[in-house]
């Protein structure tokens, strides 16, 4: 989800962002963890630069919910519309692994549930990378076989 509201747009420091999601997850109980991931994250973020934020959210019924009332609470606290927020369970395998590897831990209510997400994330990627791997090939190989 991206937060389009006003289209302001200004940089945001790294700070910045983790104390507004505490913050946010603070008043969101179904919020297990949050995460930042993605150029800010890996301190490489410019003045266009959106804010990813990854979520472990309980109650699998509000995750579309919970994920949009994050992500409006983030863009006031913030005064930017550049924020993207996504449940972390209904993100793709490569996504996840992408947080768990390069991402950071703002908040944390459970640590025994980010860690079950940390493993399953990891092993659904390992599982799917050598499928992706070839197909990759394949269609690389279809592009430099074109005419």
């Amino acid at each position: 989800m991206t937060g389009e509201g006003s289209g302001r747009r200004s940089a945001v420091t790294r700070e910045a962002v983790e104390a507004a999601l505490v913050e946010t997850v603070a008043t969101e109980h179904s919020i297990v963890a949050a995460f930042l991931f993605g150029s800010l994250a890996h301190g490489t973020a410019g003045p266009l630069s959106d804010v990813d934020v990854g979520l472990l959210i309980s109650d699998p019924r509000e995750r579309g919910a919970v994920s949009e009332r994050t992500m409006d609470a983030l863009c006031r606290r913030l005064r930017t519309s550049r924020v993207d927020v996504v449940s972390l369970a209904d993100a793709p395998p490569p996504l996840r692994y992408r947080v768990v590897r390069d991402g950071s831990l703002v908040a944390c209510r459970d640590r025994a549930a980010v860690e079950r997400f940390v493993v399953e994330a990891v092993l659904q990627y390992l599982d799917f990378k050598p499928l992706r791997d070839r197909a990759f090939a394949r269609m690389r190989q279809a592009v430099l076989e074109s005419p």
